[in-house]
């Protein structure tokens, strides 16, 4: 039996990274899968590689209606929703916060911030009527620390982080949990397309670099958490960042 048998979740921003990850892993544990995601190659591919356990819809999380019809395919289609992961997210150019536009802030904003609320703010009326509901965000170790020049995304990330503590206070009574996984340094598609003067071999040993435990982090990583928090064995944990990043944040590197 999988871990996640008979439940149906949302995972936004599936088409690639943490998210498509997440989406084979979930689909592996039993569950039901939306892969949302703007990319419509990178979504259809995810779905595809996954099969009947997996649908792709083109979402943008800074439309409600968008939103708004994720959640309408799981009660259409499935009748129900029990995971609702937010894990959709944009990482600007480092900058220090005097250079930063103001046209990319709003944007890193909405779809960051806003993007969130608006998963959690369709989500949760579904999970509140079933009595039951696992709310999961994708926030980072930049919203826990000070980091030069990623005045946005930290400040982002933060409220992220934020936001979760105040869902999981505000739902806990209708039993739906929210908690939030903060990942550390992370190989993903990103990660190297935003180093084009690196090839892999350096990103991956300056990765590696980064933390005590000495590897560089993967997608499959944060996957493995957000099944824990996604799964029955999470049952009475809310309201809280769960970090994982090698170690990273509460271990001074030798």
């Amino acid at each position: 039996m999988g871990r996640l048998d008979g439940k149906v979740a949302v995972i936004t921003g599936a088409g690639s990274g943490i998210g498509a990850a997440s989406a084979r892993l979930f689909a592996a544990e039993g569950a039901q899968v939306l892969i949302a995601d703007i990319d419509e190659a990178s979504g259809h591919g995810v779905a595809k590689s996954i099969g009947d356990a997996a649908t792709f819809l083109r979402t943008d999380v800074t439309s409600s209606t968008d939103m708004a019809r994720t959640v309408e395919w799981a009660v259409s289609g499935h009748g129900r929703l029990d995971v609702y992961f937010n894990n959709a997210g944009i990482v600007p150019s480092d900058t220090t916060l005097v250079d930063l536009e103001e046209a990319i802030l709003d944007r890193v904003m909405a779809v960051n911030i806003k993007g969130v609320w608006l998963g959690m703010k369709h989500a949760l009326p579904v999970m509140v009527a079933a009595g039951k509901g696992s709310i999961i965000n994708t926030a980072s170790v930049s919203g826990l620390r000070g980091t030069a020049n990623q005045f946005a995304y930290g400040a982002t990330k933060g409220a992220v982080i934020q936001m979760t503590r105040n869902c999981a206070a505000e739902c806990a009574a209708a039993g739906i949990r929210a908690n939030a996984i903060c990942p550390g340094s992370v190989l993903t598609p990103l990660s190297f397309s935003r180093r084009p003067n690196m090839n892999h071999d350096e990103v991956v040993a300056a990765f590696t670099q980064r933390q005590p435990l000495p590897r560089a982090g993967t997608a499959d990583d944060i996957a493995a958490a957000a099944v824990w928090l996604a799964s029955d064995e999470s049952i009475f944990v809310t309201g809280q960042a769960i970090v994982v990043d090698g170690g990273m944040t509460s271990i001074r590197r030798v």
